[in-house]
């Protein structure tokens, strides 16, 4: 009955609230957001908002000048580095969330890593790849699908994913099977909306089915149920796979390389020079990157092995949202 009443109390206090719609306002498109990062957004036709979101932030900025640090922390390394180094803007700045910068730089420069596997999205992984050149210690993202990270063209960057792009050949190859002339592309990284979709026809990375890939999903489910009590329909997805096949990756590399001289050469490091020029280079590195250039092995997501440090293309699931869920209608490979 209290519920019952706080909705008529709600009801009563805002009879005069509402959206005002305009008949004669043209067809004017505007969008507005916010500056911290672009999680609250109004859309406008003309004078009519027509879709709205608020989201609660991942990042708070607390100043103008927060707001305008974190989109070149994303965008451009150099920026980032810039503000986050440079004693000038400490002041204005102080405040300002730079656990990525300082993780990275304190993984590399302290703990002295020989590889980084990580980080979870291409933005940072952006940031990531420029402290792995300079110091000769190898990166490896399982998530990073961005294109752009390609033309970075970095001896140090292993891409243990599939780049976005790779989907766009068996997007193509039916397209022109059917003889389409047009086509809506939606993207999604959830699929537990798919069944909504009926009737759309897609692709999917295809991951076979094999003893171990089963044992292995049974062990994860036990051992993360256990840590996440009632939590009962986990499942791993496609980039959990690909962590875990990078992972193993990595420790068959490490195994042929030279695993008993880890060391930083710190001989061209000043002793004026910045956190960011100041964690040498390691010794271990150059050998470490050819080892896992050969690297080949038989992992959870299939055949595993790099062609010009990006992880060979998977084979795509062609699918059908039909009735009750997917149907599997085909497959997709690239050519060799």
């Amino acid at each position: 009955m209290r519920a019952v009443k706080h909705i008529f109390r709600y009801i009563k206090r805002t009879l005069f609230c509402g959206l005002t719609f305009h008949r004669d306002c043209g067809l004017h498109l505007l969008a507005y957001s916010d500056a911290d990062w672009v999680v609250d957004v109004a859309i406008f036709l003309c004078r009519n908002m027509i879709s709205w979101t608020v989201k609660k932030q991942s990042i708070l900025s607390c100043s103008s000048v927060e707001s305008k640090y974190h989109a070149p922390a994303h965008v451009t390394v150099e920026s980032a580095l810039h503000m986050a180094t440079n004693s000038i803007f400490h002041a204005r700045t102080r405040h300002i969330d730079i656990e990525l910068h300082y993780n990275s730089l304190d993984l590399i420069k302290n703990v002295q890593v020989q590889a980084i596997i990580g980080p979870e999205n291409s933005m940072q992984t952006n940031f990531v790849i420029d402290l792995g050149n300079k110091s000769q210690v190898p990166v490896l993202s399982f998530s990073a699908t961005s294109p752009s990270l390609t033309s970075l063209r970095s001896p140090y960057f292993f891409r243990a994913t599939q780049n976005d792009c790779s989907q766009v050949g068996a997007i193509t190859s039916f397209i022109q099977a059917f003889g389409w002339r047009e086509v809506v592309p939606i993207y999604m990284v959830n699929e537990y909306v798919i069944d909504s979709m009926q009737g759309v026809l897609g692709v999917r990375p295809y991951v076979p089915k094999t003893n171990t890939l089963e044992s292995f999903q049974v062990l994860w489910k036990r051992k993360f149920q256990q840590e996440n009590l009632g939590l009962v329909d986990a499942e791993l997805n496609i980039f959990g796979l690909l962590a875990y096949d990078a992972a193993i990756a990595l420790a068959m590399a490490v195994e042929k390389s030279d695993n008993t001289n880890f060391g930083f050469d710190m001989a061209n490091v000043s002793t004026n020079s910045t956190d960011l020029e100041a964690f040498g280079v390691t010794r271990n590195g150059l050998k470490l990157l050819q080892s896992l250039l050969g690297t080949r092995f038989s992992g959870l997501t299939g055949d595993y092995t790099f062609v010009d440090r990006q992880l060979q293309s998977l084979a795509f699931q062609i699918v059908n949202v039909n009735g009750d869920g997917v149907r599997r209608i085909g497959f997709w490979t690239p050519k060799k």
